[in-house]
């Protein structure tokens, strides 16, 4: 190969991989700024279930609001800080981990039907390099499952931040913010999901991270954004 064509098609590959990490890191900023709920297994069921009962007048879907619990009568996972404050520390009790710095990776959800239920993705700490997901369902933490990670996105973006630095009572305290917001927003309701998202772009060093929670309203919903610590940033129409 000529030397003019090999520096020409190493110029376009190296375009090229430039490219797919801005547009995976586009990608993961936006993800973070507009966070979308889960698709879980009981959400799914759920969702099949009331489309199912569409042709009667009456629909069996359990998801409603956040901080009303759902039509079996449970609790709203957002009701008690004391609550959350024990999930977290049950989490951080876990014999793998006791003892140990726990580092969250980029996302925390929280989701409030059939009594509540919690997804978090943490570093292993003993191997680094592997993510595994932790779900707090029926009263306690599950059998974690693992998570894929992108090499080249790693590369350009951090999403490890210590879990000391997040509390999960903070979500009743964003749910009791919300909640005040609704009065003043004619058909205003929550999705019944918060999350949490972080990271940070390494060679800009630009972090971002916070909690999310949107608002449905008759004529507009709204994303509301907080601070790690549960203050109110921003109130934004989508």
């Amino acid at each position: 190969m000529k030397p003019i064509l090999l520096a020409t098609t190493f110029m376009v590959m190296a375009a090229l991989l430039m490219f797919c990490s801005c547009e995976q890191i586009n990608r993961s900023f936006e993800q973070t700024r507009n966070p979308r709920p889960e698709k879980t297994d009981a959400a799914m069921h759920t969702e099949t279930e009331s489309h199912s009962t569409s042709s009667s007048s009456s629909s069996t879907t359990t998801i409603v609001g956040s901080g009303s619990g759902d039509q079996s009568g449970n609790r709203s996972i957002f009701e008690d800080a004391a609550t959350l404050d024990r999930i977290q520390s049950e989490l951080e009790q876990l014999p793998q981990f006791r003892g140990k710095e726990l580092m969250l990776y980029q996302s925390l959800h929280f989701y409030d039907f059939q009594g509540g239920r919690i997804t978090i993705n943490i570093q292993n700490p003993d191997t680094t390099e592997n993510i595994d997901q932790y779900v707090y369902a029926n009263g306690k933490w599950q059998e974690p499952t693992p998570v894929k990670t992108f090499g080249q996105l790693q590369q350009e973006v951090d999403f490890l931040m210590p879990l000391s630095r997040i509390r999960f009572a903070t979500a009743k305290k964003i749910n009791d913010v919300a909640n005040e917001k609704i009065k003043d927003i004619p058909g205003g309701k929550t999705n019944g999901f918060i999350y949490f998202n972080c990271m940070r772009i390494k060679r800009l060093n630009k972090t971002d991270a916070g909690w999310y929670l949107q608002i449905q309203g008759a004529r507009s919903d709204l994303r509301l954004d907080f601070d790690p610590d549960g203050n109110l940033k921003e109130m934004k129409k989508q």
